[in-house]
C-alpha cells in the first residue's frame, strides 16, 4: 500500500509540474473497468460483507483505508497550495444503490473527520445546470472511445463524430474531461467485467481508442483535438463562461 500511495503522490506531483488541475478519484469505490472497482478482495471474505453501503464491516475497511489516504491527499490539495481541485469519492453511485447513510458516511469520511477543504464529487451525474448557476459546469467523463471484451471487436469512435460534440461542449463554455484522453493497460487479472445477463470480460489492454494510444502514439484523433483547442484558444466563442 505504501508503494502505491507514493506512485500516486509522484505522479500528482508530475502533473502539478506540468502545469494541470487535478481530479483525483481515490475511492474507495473507481470503477473504471478495474477488477471490483479497486476493492481489495478481501473485504468478500465476510460472507455477509455488502460492499458500497453502511454495513459496518465494510465502513471499518474505509475507514482505515481513508486515514491512510489523507495524510498523503492533504498537502497535494488546492487548498495547500497543490493541483487536486476536486476528489472524486464514488462513482454513479445511484445507478447502484440508493443507500443515503453510506453517501453521507462517505463524505463525512473524506472531509468533516479529517478536516479537509475540497470539492466533493460522486463521477457522472444528470442535473439540471439551470437550477445551479453558481455551481461549475462540466461533463466529467466525455467517452472519446470505449473498452474491449473479449471475443468482440475493437471499438472505434471515429474523431469527425467526437469533433461535433467536443465543438459545441466547448462553445458553450463547458469544462470537459476525457475519458479515456491516453490509453492504458490492465495487467494480468486486474482487468473487471460485463455482467447485464451475459458476462464479458475486458481484455487486458485498455487502449480504449483514445486520442493517445496504449503505447503512447499520438493518433489522428489527437491530432484533430489538438487543432480544434488550439484554434478555440484564439476564439471569442470559446470559453466565454
Amino acid at each position: 500500500m505504501v508503494v502505491i500511495f507514493n506512485s500516486s503522490r509522484a505522479y500528482v506531483n508530475l502533473a502539478a509540474e506540468v502545469g494541470l488541475w487535478v481530479i483525483l478519484r481515490p475511492g474507495p469505490y473507481i470503477c473504471a473497468e478495474w477488477d471490483l472497482g479497486g476493492l481489495p478482495s478481501w473485504l468478500l471474505c465476510d460472507k455477509n460483507m455488502q460492499l458500497r453501503t453502511s454495513y459496518p464491516g465494510f465502513m471499518e475497511a474505509v475507514n482505515q483505508y481513508f486515514d491512510k489516504l489523507m495524510t498523503v491527499i492533504k498537502p497535494l490539495l488546492y487548498k495547500e497550495g497543490g493541483p487536486v481541485i476536486a476528489l472524486q469519492i464514488e462513482n454513479e453511485y445511484g445507478s447502484y444503490a440508493k443507500d443515503k447513510d453510506y453517501m453521507k458516511l462517505i463524505k463525512q469520511v473524506s472531509t468533516h473527520l479529517r478536516g479537509l477543504e475540497v470539492c466533493l464529487c460522486v463521477g457522472k451525474m444528470k442535473i439540471n445546470f439551470n437550477s445551479q448557476p453558481q455551481k461549475p459546469v462540466m461533463v466529467m467523463e466525455y467517452w472519446s472511445g470505449w473498452f474491449d471484451v473479449w471475443g468482440e471487436h475493437h471499438h472505434v469512435f471515429h474523431y469527425e463524430d467526437m469533433l461535433n460534440v467536443v465543438s459545441e461542449i466547448l462553445e458553450r463554455g463547458i469544462s470537459i474531461n476525457f475519458y479515456m484522453f491516453h490509453g492504458g493497460t490492465s495487467f494480468g487479472f486486474m482487468n473487471g467485467a460485463m455482467d447485464l445477463g451475459t458476462y464479458k470480460p475486458q481484455v487486458t489492454s485498455y487502449d480504449y481508442d483514445a486520442p493517445l494510444s496504449e503505447a503512447g502514439d499520438c493518433t489522428e484523433k489527437y491530432h484533430a483535438l489538438r487543432n480544434l483547442i488550439r484554434v478555440g484558444l484564439h476564439s471569442s466563442n470559446f470559453y466565454n463562461n
